[in-house]
């Protein structure tokens, strides 16, 4: 049923890195819910990266010259498979269609 499908998508975007507490609402697949820049970047590069997981970063390191140690290190990179390759390649020719009109 929809609750069911509710709670997968849920579990998808959360694969993907888009909010650890999203409503379980059928607004959900609309993107109504609370998410940051950084979480929707890692999200939509998940998809464009065939369906699997990208943790994106901005900032790789802050050191302060001359200091052996950063004051800030963050890694990122590639992650899990979440979804197929084709339901991936759906996905991108779906907004890529909707762009268009």
């Amino acid at each position: 049923g929809i609750r069911v499908e509710q709670r997968l998508a849920a579990g998808i975007a959360q694969e993907f890195g888009v909010g650890a507490d999203l409503p379980n609402v059928p607004s959900l697949g609309l993107g109504v819910f609370d998410s940051t820049l950084l979480e929707m970047t890692g999200a939509y590069a998940g998809i464009r990266n065939g369906g699997r997981a990208v943790r994106p970063y901005g900032v790789v390191e802050l050191r302060i010259r001359g200091e052996e140690s950063p004051m800030i290190a963050q890694t990122g990179g590639m992650g899990q498979r979440v979804i197929s390759q084709q339901a991936a390649s759906d996905l991108i020719y779906m907004m890529q269609r909707s762009e268009e009109h």
